[in-house]
């Protein structure tokens, strides 16, 4: 036996014979001192531990017989269960021959469910629709715009930080209201990007004309810049977390004014607004009412370029 470099090397003696083939094979000291050396291969003492002879052997002998076609087969007895099949087409035979026809609590129709999963409470509903629409809460609102009744947790509708909770099924129904409520006060919606604003947001294109009025004043001199919705200030005082006015405006001598373009304000902004006078005093604000908004639109629509 030749080694690397041209060594030889000498095979070491066989020192015990296997258990199972009689086959003479050396063992290692430490394997011996272990009371390993027992077999020559993996085969060998495969074939020495095999079923009652194997450590954990728990006295089954591992044959079953299949619970739907009767077959005997053998299994190992750590998977031997309380029902055994041998293949899954017995078992899937066997599930369907067990079905059950039950009746669906709230549509009335009959289904058919396996006997296992109605042990375990299942059976009472035939589908997820069904269990949602019987399980669903008694509508307690209505909405004001399509008339569907709803569902809203009492704690949102008493809650004094959230308005409007309760009036609307959807925000679709939301938009909706508030498009003709709006129309209904003469107040333009439009919303969008005014790209000779400097591609800013504006809600309404009586934000966008107030921003056209402003640029006007800025090229006259009378004011120093603008700026659309730049600060957000905390209500403490108010029954909203915070507030973002339209508009921020410096003037020539340094002083600050914020402006708030509202055609028609609701209870709660006008809330709102008295909030943001409230804690912070200091600052000037000034809300553009529709007369106020109409009086500049008949002034200088005809003078400022893309007035909408």
């Amino acid at each position: 036996m030749s080694g690397k470099k041209g060594i030889h090397l000498v095979p070491p003696k066989t020192n015990v014979a296997c258990v199972v083939c009689g086959k003479p094979f050396y063992a290692s000291p430490g394997h011996l001192a272990q009371q390993w050396g027992k077999y020559c291969s993996l085969a060998c003492r495969s074939e020495a531990q095999s079923g009652e002879n194997h450590p954990n052997w728990s006295g089954r002998d591992g044959q079953v017989i299949c619970e739907h076609c009767g077959k005997e087969f053998h299994r190992k007895p750590s998977h031997i269960a309380k029902r055994n099949f041998c293949c899954t087409e017995c078992r899937r035979a066997w599930e369907k021959a067990k079905k059950e026809i039950h009746v669906c609590k709230s549509c009335g129709k009959e289904f058919e469910i396996y006997a296992c999963w109605a042990s375990k409470g299942g059976g009472t509903y035939c589908s997820r629709e069904c269990m949602d629409r019987d399980l669903a809460p008694t509508p307690n609102c209505i909405c004001e715009w399509c008339g569907e009744s709803f569902y809203r947790k009492p704690s949102d509708l008493s809650r004094d930080d959230k308005t409007g909770v309760g009036r609307f099924c959807s925000m679709e129904c939301k938009a909706f209201h508030m498009s003709a409520e709006a129309t209904e006060h003469g107040y333009r919606g439009k919303g969008g990007r005014r790209e000779e604003l400097g591609d800013i947001y504006f809600r309404s294109s009586w934000e966008a004309n107030y921003a056209r009025y402003l640029n006007l004043l800025k090229r006259q001199g009378k004011i120093e810049q603008w700026e659309f919705e730049p600060d957000t200030f905390p209500l403490p005082s108010g029954d909203q977390y915070c507030y973002t006015p339209d508009f921020k405006i410096v003037f020539r001598d340094g002083h600050i004014e914020y402006h708030e373009i509202k055609g028609w304000a609701t209870e709660h902004s006008k809330r709102r607004h008295q909030a943001f006078r409230n804690d912070y005093p200091g600052h000037e604000f000034h809300v553009i009412h529709a007369d106020e908004y109409h009086a500049l639109e008949n002034e200088y629509a005809q003078r400022i370029e893309g007035w909408e």
